[in-house]
């Protein structure tokens, strides 16, 4: 039997940036993975291949859940243009993110869609961790980054 994480989880934000400036940064997961080390998370990036198309965009990582390494694969599933990325993650973990950029006014909403899959090839699976993992999920990184894409957006805005 699969151990799932937590609920999926909508954060949006909106930012005084055109589509195109928060899409380019988005599209590139190195930038995403230093977007995300900001908000405390420990990880080591293992590698990152940027496709010309987008689809097929991979990074590997191994973050620390305690003293448990997590080894997972990230793989950009869907690319539309400045609209949508679909990134699904495989490995310890399992799930997606979707990131939809919209125009909005003189700027851009930005959400972030966090589908949950599975926490079933952790190596070490139990009540423990998983409250841990499902408090991290909700409390945590896609929540404190949010103002890190606003400040990144803000940024660029003036180069």
């Amino acid at each position: 039997m699969a151990l799932m994480m937590a609920s999926p989880t909508t954060l949006k934000i909106h930012i005084e940036v055109p589509v195109e400036k928060v899409f380019d940064f988005f599209a590139n997961p190195q930038n995403v993975l230093d977007w995300m080390a900001g908000t405390g998370q420990k990880f080591e990036v293992k590698e990152v291949t940027v496709t010309p198309e987008g689809v097929g965009t991979t990074s590997r990582i191994v973050e620390k859940m305690g003293p448990v390494p997590i080894e997972t694969t990230s793989r950009y599933t869907e690319f539309v243009h400045n609209e949508r990325i679909v990134e699904t993650i495989s490995g310890h973990l399992s799930g997606k993110f979707i990131y939809t950029f919209e125009p909005e006014g003189s700027g851009m909403q930005f959400t972030l869609e966090h589908i949950p899959g599975d926490i079933g090839k952790v190596p070490i699976v139990g009540g423990a961790l998983e409250s841990f993992i499902t408090h991290r999920h909700q409390a945590g990184p896609g929540q404190a980054a949010l103002p890190r894409v606003q400040r990144h957006g803000q940024h660029q805005r003036g180069a």
